[in-house]
């Protein structure tokens, strides 16, 4: 049997329920806005937003993540710069998600989400 796609991704990442309300602050599009992140890894984030909050972000723009909250082992991750590199906006859903690369974030930080993601796997 054969995978519906191919997984192109490098990086091994976590996927986070809707009662583990995992946070970030993003700063961009010109505003500041908070948003529920979905999944993570060293090499970026999944985020999604209320479709009737929402900030319109889309494909290339630069975003920095400011903080994220709520995820043990990751409260110092920071002041990261981020590409957005798909964006999901349908009508018939109830929210707008968008994935991100990480495009500056420090090799300390990168362990630091590698911890968690290991730890959560094992």
């Amino acid at each position: 049997m054969t995978p519906f796609h191919d997984e192109k991704r490098r990086a091994s990442r976590i996927f986070f329920n809707n009662n583990e309300e995992i946070e970030a602050s993003i700063n961009g599009a010109g505003q500041s806005f908070f948003v529920d992140v979905l999944n993570l890894s060293r090499g970026g984030l999944q985020f999604s937003q209320k479709r009737q909050d929402s900030v319109a972000v889309q494909i290339g723009d630069k975003l920095s993540l400011v903080a994220l909250s709520g995820l043990d082992g990751c409260d110092g991750i920071g002041h990261v710069t981020m590409e957005v590199r798909w964006v999901l906006d349908q009508d018939f859903f109830g929210v707008v998600s968008a994935g991100c690369k990480f495009l500056d974030m420090s090799d300390q930080h990168q362990e630091l989400i590698q911890q968690v993601i290991d730890a959560r796997v094992l």
